[in-house]
């Protein structure tokens, strides 16, 4: 990645995988766009099917006021 920030005259739009997702070591290495795509949006719809599903299975709220 940094040989290829050196040779080419653009920023490098590198998107978030598992392994590849600190944004301090990618400013090291040259990188100037970071995206992380869907990631974000799944995780949060993950936790809201999650409460969901407890809401329904438990008919109970408590868990929504948890830490």
């Amino acid at each position: 990645m940094k040989e290829i920030t050196m040779n080419v005259n653009a920023p490098l739009n590198v998107l978030s995988l598992p392994a590849l997702t600190n944004c301090n070591k990618l400013k090291e290495l040259g990188v100037r766009r970071f995206s992380f795509g869907n990631a974000l949006s799944d995780k949060v719809m993950a936790y809201l099917e999650n409460n969901a599903n407890q809401l329904l299975a438990y008919m109970d709220t408590s868990h929504l006021y948890e830490r």
